[in-house]
């Protein structure tokens, strides 16, 4: 039995599109907008956002809350394997503080888990996630530099 691939921690403003396509992440971000008919959504923090199919994760009776913050575990597909929300999921929202460009219409994170986590401190969230992945790296480098 093969172990399952565990999730990276991936502050959004870390994102890069299209390099993360295929990488199952851990997210956590604010949910700004919820396309009820197709479960799509977008979640910002900082000066990022990002598309989510919600429809693996959610039932008919669950929706989740506007401007709710969410820890989400999924894998990030390109977006043309999935349904096209309404036209307001792909806005920029300027009136945002900070203001929030419009999400990339290349990816979105194909939810499996969702998680309201209103209390968490995101600070201490993204300085894990940075430290996490910089761990990752160098034991990734280190291999590399034995085997050559």
């Amino acid at each position: 039995m093969t172990d399952p691939k565990a999730a990276v921690l991936m502050p959004l403003d870390d994102l890069l599109l299209p390099d993360d396509v295929g990488q199952k992440l851990r997210i956590v971000g604010f949910l700004i907008a919820f396309d009820t008919a197709v479960s799509i959504g977008v979640v910002a923090y900082g000066g990022t956002s990002l598309l989510v199919n919600f429809s693996l994760c959610l039932n008919e009776a669950d929706r989740p809350r506007l401007k709710s913050l969410l820890m989400l575990i999924g894998e990030l597909e390109p977006a043309d394997v999935h349904p096209q929300g309404s036209v307001e999921l792909y806005s920029a929202t300027p009136e945002a503080i900070p203001p929030i460009p419009a999400p990339s219409r290349s990816a979105v994170l194909n939810a499996i888990l969702m998680k309201e986590v209103d209390d968490m401190d995101m600070r201490a969230w993204e300085q894990s996630a940075r430290l996490q992945s910089k761990h990752l790296m160098d034991r990734h480098n280190a291999r590399m530099v034995s085997k050559g």
